[in-house]
Parts: C-alpha cells; structure tokens; sequence
C-alpha cells in the first residue's frame, strides 16, 4: 500500500489528503486524475501529450504528424 501511494504521489497528480479521500468525494478532475494515474502505472503503452505542437517549427510538427500517422497502436485526437 506504501508503494503504491508513493508512486500516485510521485506522478504529481495527488496531494497527500487526497490519497485517503473516497471515490464518491473525489471532484471530477480528481477522478479524471485518478484514471490517468490507473493507467500509466498499469503497464500500458501510453503516450500523453497536452498541445504537443506548441513551440515547434513547422517542419517539427510536420515531423510529428508523420510519425503519429506511421504509429501502428492507435491515436486518439483530443477535443480542437
């Protein structure tokens, strides 16, 4: 149980008080959170990026685009 709190709180998703809260008192964002964490300590291939063209020159988001489309797993565009 000590690891594995120490890793939810090592993610930076977590305070420590949140860790002993239940579910049903858990905002959204906390749950959305939640399943975040449940799913990068699962083991999963997983890749999560928050507006990854920020930043980039055209031709590195023209790179980016280029491997995202050669990406055999599946890719899943956010909300514009």
């Amino acid at each position: 149980m000590e690891d594995s709190a120490a890793e939810l709180l090592s993610l930076g998703l977590f305070r420590p008080d949140d860790l002993h809260r239940p579910l049903a008192d858990l905002s959204f964002g906390q749950r959305r959170r939640l399943e975040v964490a449940l799913l990068v300590t699962s083991g999963a291939d997983l890749m999560l990026v928050d507006e990854p063209t920020n930043h980039l020159s055209p031709a590195l988001v023209e790179e980016l685009e280029e491997a995202l489309d050669a990406f055999a797993g599946t890719v899943r565009p956010g909300d514009p």
